[in-house]
């Protein structure tokens, strides 16, 4: 399905990940108090480090996020981390056009950015 390719590739896709198929740590891009946030913090950009602590195919990354609810009688977190308790929430994949092995102990680098539709 080569055809599709291009198409698939363009956007992320929400998907459900098995936390055995990632092969990294994890690392929290960002952290944001939905009750104080402005518009102008739902824009950013940030570098990140991932350690490789698997050998596989790195196909992709996977995001997810961690929702605190702590106003109530009972802190509540609500996780969409594959980690975690599988939800209809799932988790966001963005694939790489060109997949490559990795190696326990490699570190992959890169700059993810976030913007608001327009």
């Amino acid at each position: 399905m080569k055809c599709m390719k291009k198409w698939v590739l363009s956007e992320p896709i929400v998907d459900p990940i098995n936390h055995q198929d990632i092969l990294s740590n994890s690392f929290k891009f960002y952290d944001i108090d939905l009750e104080k946030a402005t518009k102008a913090e739902l824009d950013f950009e940030t570098t990140f480090e991932l350690k490789i602590e698997m050998e596989g195919g790195l196909y992709g990354f996977v995001s997810w996020f961690d929702c605190d609810f702590s106003h109530g009688h009972k802190k509540i977190v609500l996780s969409t981390s594959p980690y975690k308790k599988h939800t209809h929430w799932k988790q966001t994949v963005f694939y790489l056009d060109n997949p490559f092995d990795v190696n326990p102990e490699d570190n992959i680098t890169g700059k993810i950015t976030v913007s608001k539709a327009k």
